[in-house]
């Protein structure tokens, strides 16, 4: 941090907040590649499609968003869906079923997470890897603990310059599923 001086409580906020979304925004895009690893090798790595191909997508269909209100910043980190492109005649991100002997198709984008991680794609073309869990979520919520969390924060808050003293308490996980 260059040497700025702060006469006030508002322009003590104005010097740090900018470097603590930074600092903030730093966690979390290491929880966005802590992911792309653990999909690419719980996933991606599993097996080898034979019957589409791969695009990729799913590994890169998460975002991230940082955001500052007041004297408080936060990191978002979650599935983006809207990121996977449907390819029918591909089988990529889509899926067909019959009820009363008529065939539909529906994009799978929006479910496409549950299904690979909890193992939920179904038996139509029998049983292999690709019905069994996959469960990278598990994985990245494992490797999250609060002491993780703590590390790479105090690793984004030394990357901005901001001088920092470690001390108990106040930094926690908060998860939504």
């Amino acid at each position: 941090m260059t040497s700025q001086s702060a006469s006030n409580p508002a322009q003590l906020q104005a010097l740090l907040m900018p470097r603590l979304k930074e600092a903030v925004d730093y966690v979390v895009q290491k929880i966005w590649n802590e992911n792309r690893e653990l999909i690419r090798v719980l996933i991606y790595e599993s097996y080898q499609p034979s019957m589409y191909e791969r695009t990729g997508e799913f590994k890169e269909a998460w975002d991230t968003d940082t955001t500052t209100s007041g004297n408080k910043v936060s990191g978002t980190f979650k599935y983006a869906p809207d990121k996977l492109t449907v390819n029918r005649e591909k089988w990529q991100h889509g899926s067909s079923y019959i009820s009363g002997g008529k065939e539909y198709e529906t994009t799978m984008t929006t479910y496409l997470a549950d299904v690979i991680y909890q193992g939920l794609s179904g038996s139509m073309f029998g049983q292999g890897p690709w019905t069994e869990k996959r469960d990278a979520w598990t994985a990245l919520d494992k490797w999250l603990s609060n002491t993780q969390l703590r590390t790479i924060f105090e690793e984004g808050m030394s990357r901005v310059g901001i001088p920092w003293k470690r001390n108990v308490g106040a930094i926690t996980v908060e998860k939504h599923k």
